[in-house]
């Protein structure tokens, strides 16, 4: 997943020709407000990128349609399989729409940007060899069989589950009915159904919990392996050893790699991450300002 930068893009379509790429949609966002200079439209534009099924994503961009159809024409410039979640490949079983992830990773290194490329690996390969043991033992002393963020998930769907009700008679289908009177079909067999949710991430849906509930059985015997207890410690199975001092390096003759030469800037390098314009402020952030009065803070 990428912000759409040419050098990325080009990197994909050389090296990796046949990955499945997305589209960040924070930065499609952040273009659209820039483009259009609208922030009305913005709950519309995530709704339409977060639905899961074809049905509700026609619905959602036919009101996006209504409002501007400039604004839908320009959405549907870029491949709907790169930027919304009913296009994604179902067997990948990740849905995410925006890669925080990778801001989480920047903040991470915050401190080891700066450093030299020497210093740069060696800080990086110490904190993945914490954080690899860190998760691997967590893992094992796990006393369940599914990751903690599919209990949290499957506990969050059995509370809205038991607001719907099951209609069955014979078969693997079973229609399901909110409160407001729509119906949702779930295929037990085939692990699907129509809200796209299930088949999108591995992990069964309030539609398909009501139905573990109507058949007596457990949601988490059928989430996807990839959530299973196993999957999670062997994710953090390798084990990385520490480098040895830079004087203990064996002798390695080789032509010497002189650094890039770069022009350096009157003013200090940028260090913190520009903010997407319609990004707010965080939390715990504080500014000053001074009057313009008397002059102090």
């Amino acid at each position: 997943m990428s912000d759409r930068q040419k050098e990325c893009l080009s990197a994909f379509e050389n090296e990796w020709p046949y990955a499945n790429t997305r589209y960040c949609f924070r930065h499609i966002i952040a273009n659209f407000i820039a483009t259009f200079n609208n922030h009305k439209m913005n709950r519309k534009l995530w709704h339409l990128a977060r639905v899961a099924n074809r049905a509700g994503f026609n619905d959602a961009l036919a009101s996006i349609r209504a409002e501007s159809e400039k604004v839908a024409n320009w959405l549907m410039l870029e491949p709907v399989s790169k930027w919304e979640r009913h296009a994604f490949k179902p067997s990948i079983k990740f849905d995410h729409v925006s890669n925080n992830i990778s801001e989480y990773f920047y903040s991470w290194i915050k401190e080891d940007r700066d450093k030299p490329i020497l210093q740069l690996l060696e800080n990086l390969i110490r904190k993945i060899m914490v954080r690899f043991y860190e998760k691997w033992a967590e893992a094992e002393k796990l006393n369940d069989s599914i990751t903690p963020y599919a209990r949290v998930y499957l506990t969050t769907n059995e509370y809205e589950a038991r607001k719907l009700q099951v209609i069955h008679g014979r078969g693997q289908w079973y229609e399901i009915v909110d409160q407001v009177g729509l119906k949702i079909l779930v295929n037990v067999d085939d692990g699907t159904c129509d809200c796209g949710m299930w088949q999108m991430n591995g992990l069964p849906c309030m539609h398909a919990i009501v139905v573990f509930m109507y058949k007596r059985e457990f949601a988490h015997d059928h989430v996807h392996c990839y959530y299973f207890k196993q999957a999670w410690k062997v994710t953090y199975d390798v084990v990385i050893n520490p480098i040895p001092d830079e004087s203990r390096w064996p002798a390695f003759q080789s032509k010497i790699i002189e650094p890039h030469v770069t022009r350096t800037k009157v003013s200090n390098p940028k260090k913190k991450r520009r903010s997407a314009p319609d990004e707010p402020r965080a939390p715990n952030a504080t500014f000053s300002k001074r009057c313009s009065i008397c002059g102090e803070l």
